[in-house]
């Protein structure tokens, strides 16, 4: 069976600040690699399109499936991007008779709301998805049209009828799903300003799935849930053996939730890393309190170059409301440690959250504008997406919270608010957003660092796309 996998084009779901997005989320698409992987093994023949990164629009990819001429298109989503997906299926069903199925994130935390008469998709697939998109397909495959008894599908019957099964349990040994199918992607396309090296060939890296922690604004744990499940240390040395050896990655982006939960398995990784000379660079995600100087050291000597904390606030009264189970003084000697190994640096805050102010929203920028130890900064407007204990406070109206729309193709972190709250209209928010950028990043020290460690190459091209996000909108 011939399977297309598709990810929509994402560059309008950051709006005004598309520019300065596309320079740095460029993202292989890692759930469709695993899907894509997981039906090679079963013997099916598979092709992705990243239609972001390929410049692709509708009509280029109606092209593509009349060249592959699919059995299946699959489609990824998250939930600003959903309404895109929708128009893209809409699209390719007007065109031909092709099977559509959809899943990631939107279709998890809204799975009653996926599949309907009046909509192109055929499937949906909620929770993780590789084992049911294997049922599925070998079920499409046997001509039986049997699916009631595959856990996480959502389904059309032919009298129209929507069906939904029981959910799916987690996958409890993830070390059985393949390797992601990276040869599948455009990987020369896929490119990672990297400190001290330059523009690099990067690609993603997953070593764990599940958060324990209990964030307001994230939906991580509806996807992959709250307990924790690692990949065996051995199994993740020979993927980044794989990736530079075979397919000459020279940087690798870790998108675990908190890279650094637990340390024992990260030194020990780093260790055989070393022990093996990969040559690469990598960088992670994590929490500013789940470090130290003895795991960050060997971490510099494993090649880690960048690290992303998420801040959220400066306002120690709204962190402890959102459930960061953060203080800002783990935030401040969070980053000197990470810059007394020569670590890059940086974060994420928020505006907007239940019971911000102008009074906490300005906290918060003096208080990113003061982190010296902070190279780079990331400011979202606070979105509550489905999935969220955000969204369901922002619909019952908590801690000043109003929502003022309910199109899902609005939600934008970047120069667009969905929400007012308290003494703050969606103007006031978009308003302190751009501030907040040019109050951190237009400081002399910031501007020779990003310049020095960028070269003049990228920094022309990174301060056109600020340029063009920040000050000109």
């Amino acid at each position: 069976m011939k399977i297309l996998l598709l990810q929509a084009p994402w560059g309008s779901i950051y709006g005004s600040y598309a520019s300065a997005a596309r320079v740095g989320n460029c993202y292989p698409p890692l759930g469709l690699c695993y899907i894509s992987s997981v039906l090679k093994k079963e013997g099916h023949v598979t092709k992705i399109i990243d239609a972001e990164l390929e410049g692709k629009n509708i009509g280029d990819i109606l092209n593509e499936i009349e060249v592959f001429r699919p059995d299946l298109i699959g489609f990824t989503s998250t939930t600003p991007l959903f309404a895109a997906t929708l128009e893209i299926a809409s699209k390719i069903k007007e065109k031909m008779d092709v099977l559509v199925v959809v899943g990631g994130p939107h279709v998890t935390v809204m799975p009653d709301d996926i599949v309907k008469p009046d909509r192109p998709f055929d499937f949906a697939v909620y929770g993780e998805g590789e084992i049911t998109m294997r049922e599925l397909v070998n079920s499409i495959v046997d001509g039986k049209g049997k699916y009631d008894d595959i856990p996480g599908l959502i389904f059309k019957c032919r009298n129209g009828e929507v069906k939904k099964n029981q959910s799916r349990c987690h996958i409890e040994d993830i070390n059985g799903i393949p390797m992601p199918d990276r040869e599948a992607l455009m990987l020369e396309k896929y490119v990672w300003s990297v400190p001290g090296k330059g523009v690099e060939r990067f690609t993603t890296l997953m070593t764990e799935r599940g958060c324990p922690f209990n964030c307001t604004f994230c939906s991580t744990h509806t996807v992959f849930g709250k307990k924790v499940r690692y990949r065996e240390v051995d199994s993740i040395v020979s993927e980044i053996e794989h990736l530079v050896n075979d397919l000459n990655i020279r940087h690798i982006a870790f998108i675990d939730d908190t890279l650094t939960l637990n340390k024992d398995r990260v030194i020990d990784m780093c260790q055989k890393i070393i022990n093996k000379r990969l040559d690469f660079t990598w960088e992670g995600w994590t929490r500013a309190n789940t470090i130290n100087d003895e795991l960050v050291e060997i971490m510099a000597k494993a090649g880690f170059r960048r690290v992303s904390f998420g801040i959220e606030s400066g306002s120690p009264a709204i962190l402890k409301g959102i459930k960061k189970g953060i203080k800002l003084e783990d935030v401040v000697n969070g980053f000197k440690i990470m810059k007394k190994y020569g670590i890059e640096t940086r974060g994420s805050v928020m505006i907007g959250h239940p019971n911000e102010t102008s009074k906490t929203a300005n906290e918060t920028l003096r208080f990113i504008r003061g982190l010296h130890d902070c190279d780079q900064i990331y400011i979202n407007i606070t979105t509550p997406y489905p999935g969220t204990e955000l969204y369901r406070q922002v619909i019952n109206g908590e801690g000043g919270l109003v929502l003022l729309e309910r199109d899902f193709s609005k939600y934008k972190r970047y120069g667009n608010a969905v929400i007012k709250v308290n003494d703050l209209s969606p103007k006031d928010l978009i308003g302190l957003q751009r501030k907040g950028f040019m109050m951190f990043y237009f400081t002399p020290r910031r501007i020779w660092y990003n310049f020095k460690r960028a070269g003049l190459k990228a920094f022309i091209k990174n301060a056109i796309a600020f340029t063009k996000s920040v000050i000109l909108k």
